[in-house]
């Protein structure tokens, strides 16, 4: 069972508790904790805060680590607004206390903003730009930064007919590892942040650089 919790959502509330998959971009696991939201309709905002102390990975054929997936307790608290309409900013801090010495103790801030524009008859642009720092609260620990900025355009060609094109960028910034440090705070620990399903399982080496471009066609939305 992946997912069991009760909660209540409104115009400007949202409360729940249980077992449940969190809604967060950069978080894509399911979690066993609580949430709530506080919403601002008339200033298109959202005040958000999580807690949970297990973690799982869900795919199509089995649910793994809710049984051993304790994390120790993780505090994630968030705003995100977009009130003017083509920039959308989300903005969130998290604080986790390793229940084990396999994960680590840290806290950190994870920002990103979008930027939108265009005509869906000539051309659509959307830029994107995320950045996370993460401070280690263990000696054995460095701390670690990653920054990502991604340009997707699309272009109308005809009635039914679209190109697109995607280009970014992603930057991994750590600390010397020198002394007693054996590791760096794992990135992937506020979520999967890969472009691509396959070959750059290298992206969160230290100080590691990655780019890459994508094109793509569409017809009658296939």
């Amino acid at each position: 069972l992946y997912q069991g919790f009760i909660g209540y959502t409104s115009e400007y509330f949202d409360l729940s508790g249980g077992r449940e998959e969190l809604d967060l971009e950069w978080v894509n696991d399911y979690v066993e904790g609580a949430r709530f939201a506080v919403k601002i309709p008339q200033g298109a905002t959202e005040i958000k805060g999580y807690w949970f102390y297990r973690q799982a990975v869900a795919d199509n054929n089995e649910i793994k680590q809710f049984e051993d997936g304790k994390i120790g307790h993780t505090f994630i608290a968030g705003i995100e607004n977009n009130s003017w309409q083509p920039l959308a900013i989300q903005a969130y801090f998290i604080n986790v206390d390793s229940a084990n010495n396999e994960t680590p103790s840290f806290n950190g801030a994870w920002v990103g903003a979008n930027l939108a524009f265009g005509s869906e008859d000539f051309i659509l642009s959307n830029t994107a730009i995320k950045y996370s720092y993460l401070h280690s609260k263990m000696d054995s620990v460095a701390d670690a930064q990653f920054l990502q900025v991604e340009e997707d355009l699309a272009f109308s060609l005809a009635d039914s007919h679209s190109l697109g094109l995607k280009v970014g960028v992603m930057k991994v910034f750590n600390k010397d590892l020198g002394g007693n440090a054996t590791s760096i705070v794992p990135l992937n620990a506020l979520g999967d942040q890969r472009p691509l399903d396959k070959g750059d399982e290298y992206l969160y080496n230290p100080n590691a650089l990655t780019a890459y471009v994508g094109l793509g066609y569409s017809f009658a939305d296939y």
